[in-house]
């Protein structure tokens, strides 16, 4: 841990997460500690918790910022004594309208409520939030799961913790590790703290009027991946697609492939690569990378031991249901298994490939086999060719076992799964 942002939420903390991302460091904001350590969170909200604790939790993490984490900063620094503390604040007078207007577009955002009601992340999402207002915002608002959902806000009261908390930060953080920072002061005052070199663009600005969770929804993972959840289970809309993948250029893979035509409703002027390979070819293929699934003793340690890699079974298991017919038993276990029907896959592949020829527009198609190389798809692309050869992955049906090793999300499952264990034993 190398920088722990102190501020009160509304301080500037969704543009300090921008700026010390520009900055090089690994950020975990509000998603990231809900989505890596929601249940750790839980249990010290509501039980307590340990410097020992928060050692365990940020020992891989260069910056932590936002709530609950400002709550906790001086037990989050005894961890790390020798992190820097950054206190975002702004006037009393100019943050409260701020944050109460957060509040108030919260509750204003119904997508929010019916990933909160309909979208099982997005429960265990708002059962935090609830927790943490409890806790941090001395506030309980209703039942997030429901539509009455609001949260109360006491403007004495807020008040008064918006003052306790500031002159507990300035009272008590050692002076030769704290830096009290404005946003409007720019990147000088922060980067000479940091030892960082000034970025040669200006300082970014976020959640402007309040829109935190809308602009979450459209762009972060997570909440995407509520999205997915909720399609998957109840159906979405066009305007689902269109708010997930505004600012992405591109998305590929399961489930994607199977919405293709309901995501290009949402993009007409997106361009369609349509990878195909003989099917004789493809299926023995797709077969040894479930084999290889099966046999990767990690990945049973991540889908039984690891909380995100529940996670992720959970939601492999729902992509099978729907995009591939099949079901994965016992997903939480040592014994869970991908059934393989050859000839209702094959049949699948068939009806894929012949719908999205039929009915993909001919002027924004290319049917692709990757033996191709570079040509083809830069020409359709309008991209000059690389001078490199063309990549090739998941070679023999190893993607899982390539993405334990590159992927910093899979990178966490495998640790997360070790400290169980590890505790375990």
């Amino acid at each position: 841990m190398k920088v722990i942002v102190a501020g009160f939420a509304k301080t500037g903390t969704k543009s300090m997460h921008i700026a010390l991302r520009e900055l090089g460091y690994e950020v975990y904001d509000f998603v990231e500690n809900f989505w890596y350590l929601g249940k750790d969170w839980n249990k010290i909200l509501t039980e307590g918790g340990s410097v020992d604790d928060f050692k365990r939790m940020y020992k891989d993490v260069d910056a932590t910022i936002d709530t609950p984490v400002y709550f906790f900063w001086k037990e989050i620094h005894e961890a790390f004594p020798d992190a820097k503390i950054v206190f975002t604040t702004r006037d009393e007078d100019s943050w409260f309208p701020s944050y109460r207007k957060q509040i108030e577009e919260m509750g204003k955002n119904t997508m929010l409520r019916l990933m909160f009601i309909y979208s099982p992340l997005g429960r265990k999402f708002g059962a935090l939030l609830e927790k943490m207002s409890q806790v941090v915002l001395a506030t309980s608002g209703d039942n997030p799961s429901t539509f009455s959902w609001k949260i109360p806000v006491n403007e004495m009261v807020m008040r008064r913790l918006y003052r306790q908390h500031t002159a507990d930060v300035i009272q008590n953080a050692p002076k030769d590790k704290l830096l009290v920072y404005n946003l409007k002061e720019g990147w000088e005052p922060l980067c000479k703290f940091l030892d960082k070199p000034v970025p040669d663009k200006q300082f970014p600005h976020a959640n402007i009027g309040g829109k935190l969770f809308e602009e979450l929804m459209q762009k972060h993972p997570v909440m995407q991946r509520m999205d997915w959840n909720k399609i998957l289970t109840e159906g979405g809309s066009v305007d689902d697609f269109k708010r997930m993948y505004k600012d992405v250029d591109a998305t590929i893979d399961t489930p994607v492939y199977f919405f293709w035509k309901e995501i290009h409703e949402a993009f007409p002027d997106a361009k369609i690569v349509f990878t195909t390979r003989e099917e004789d070819s493809w299926f023995p293929s797709y077969r040894k990378q479930i084999e290889a699934m099966e046999k990767n003793t990690m990945l049973r340690l991540i889908f039984v031991y690891s909380p995100l890699g529940r996670k992720l079974s959970a939601l492999i298991g729902k992509m099978s249901e729907v995009v591939l017919a099949t079901s994965i038993s016992n997903p939480s276990t040592f014994y869970w298994k991908i059934p393989v029907n050859e000839m209702v896959m094959r049949r699948l592949y068939r009806q894929h490939t012949a719908d999205v020829i039929q009915n993909a527009p001919k002027d924004k198609l290319l049917v692709y086999n990757l033996k191709e190389g570079w040509e083809p798809l830069c020409k359709f692309l309008n991209k000059p060719v690389p001078d490199k050869q063309f990549p090739h992955a998941n070679i023999g049906g190893k993607l899982f076992d390539e993405l334990m090793q590159k992927h910093p999300v899979m990178q966490r499952m495998v640790k997360e799964a070790f400290v169980v264990i590890s505790l375990l034993i």
